[in-house]
């Protein structure tokens, strides 16, 4: 489901909740469900999509079509660090003033102190059984463009002779993102951090967070229990 175009039309989900579909043009990928949640007070916005201006215009779209505006974003909850649910959350706060809740081990690309290792997902995983045979592609040595972008050549040779080893294609996809990412300013300040059985209030309900690590560490769900509501990200995918 999550290959298909987005929709345009707003989508009633649960009293209060709406479901938003934001187009995104990345391998395999045709979109990103967002979901509105409406109060009293404007609307809390879970996993805005993509940077970038054609994914903020169909959000504002779909905004209009709720008799909403960007202005009345008060909150973005990210519920994972992807860059197609947490990319649009930079824009929303400069031009609305949201606060950005996520997980406390929220991180994109860069490891943390408290983690050897930068999150690698399951789709970096699945991609690395494309180059079994090769040497691992962390040994794999990005050259430097002058913009400071890493780039691999394709059938560049090494002084051996041989192919020199390249990552797999997700992973390569990932440096060039976080690089664009990083240097467009689209990495969002985190505000508030949440952890599993926080308690958040939207959509004039209560929402329990739920830490549900595998596609990322920091990866959480939110679940209104009263209502059978669960807000899923990427933890269960068609």
């Amino acid at each position: 489901q999550e290959q298909e175009d987005a929709r345009e039309e707003v989508t009633e989900v649960a009293p209060g909740v709406l479901r938003m579909e934001l187009p995104i043009r990345m391998p395999g990928l045709g979109h990103v469900n967002c979901y509105a949640l409406v109060d009293g007070d404007g609307v809390a916005l879970v996993d805005p999509g993509l940077p970038g201006p054609a994914t903020f215009k169909a959000l504002t779209e779909r905004l209009r079509q709720a008799d909403l505006a960007v202005r009345n974003v008060h909150t973005v909850i990210v519920t994972h660090s992807h860059p197609d649910h947490f990319g649009g959350a930079s824009r929303l706060a400069k031009e609305a003033g949201a606060k950005v809740i996520a997980h406390r081990d929220f991180r994109f690309g860069v490891a943390d102190p408290k983690h050897a290792e930068p999150e690698v997902s399951v789709d970096d995983l699945a991609a690395q059984r494309e180059g079994e045979g090769s040497p691992p592609p962390a040994k794999a040595r990005p050259r430097r463009l002058r913009g400071g972008e890493p780039s691999w050549k394709a059938h560049s040779k090494t002084p051996w002779g041989g192919e020199s080893p390249r990552p797999p294609f997700r992973m390569r996809m990932r440096y060039r993102m976080m690089h664009w990412i990083g240097r467009a300013g689209f990495m969002p300040e985190v505000t508030d951090t949440v952890e599993a059985g926080d308690v958040l209030r939207l959509a004039g309900r209560e929402f329990f967070v739920v830490h549900t690590p595998g596609h990322t560490e920091d990866h959480i769900c939110l679940h209104d229990p009263a209502e059978g509501v669960f807000l899923a990200g990427d933890h269960v995918l068609p």
